[in-house]
């Protein structure tokens, strides 16, 4: 019977373990992500001289700004411009 007690605890700390490290993933993940689209807010800053979004800080608000102020065919453009500029960071 301990035997399995402790097979069932070293499961559920593997477990907690497991759950820590998927929670570390995703906030890196998040990190990245609002990085990124404050990285493409702020080209759309560029090319549009006198806005800006509501809050630089709330993924939201940098998406609906660059949303508002970016057609099809910029958008596009930043996002190459942006991916440029990630690849030559990366290297």
């Amino acid at each position: 019977m301990s035997t399995r007690t402790d097979l069932a605890t070293l499961h559920t700390r593997v477990a907690c373990v497991q759950a820590e490290c998927a929670l570390w993933q995703i906030r890196r993940q998040w990190e990245y992500l609002l990085a990124t689209t404050k990285g493409a807010a702020k080209l759309v800053q560029e090319r549009n001289p006198g806005t800006s979004p509501e809050s630089s800080s709330s993924r939201d608000d940098l998406l609906a700004y660059i949303l508002s102020n970016v057609s099809e065919k910029q958008a596009d453009t930043v996002v190459r411009e942006l991916a440029s500029k990630n690849q030559k960071r990366m290297r």
